[in-house]
């Protein structure tokens, strides 16, 4: 199911006769695609504007994928730390060196 808010994406890239409309103005598309890398690819370029209904087991590798993916950003959130927490202690030993 796709939320309103990306209906232009789903109107261009899939057929009519697939798409299945709501009251609320969400859309459902029935339509029948190998599982595989670039399903799952394309599926996250959706984000959070896209729910699997089925097949249920692609909700779980869809989690896997989008949690890979926290994972990396939050480790370069955590180098970043690490760098401001580096550059306040270079700053901090030059000052007490030039103090000195």
């Amino acid at each position: 199911m796709f939320s309103k808010a990306i209906a232009y994406r789903v109107y261009d890239e899939f057929d009519e006769s697939e798409i299945e409309y709501q009251k609320n103005s969400d859309l459902i598309v029935c339509t029948e695609m190998p599982v595989d890398t670039w399903l799952t690819g394309y599926l996250l370029s959706f984000g959070a504007q896209v729910e699997i209904i089925e097949p249920k087991y692609l909700k779980g590798i869809l989690a896997e994928q989008a949690q890979e993916i926290y994972k990396k950003i939050n480790l370069d959130k955590r180098c970043q730390d690490i760098r401001v927490i580096l550059m306040t202690i270079t700053i901090q030993l030059y000052r007490n060196f030039n103090h000195n």
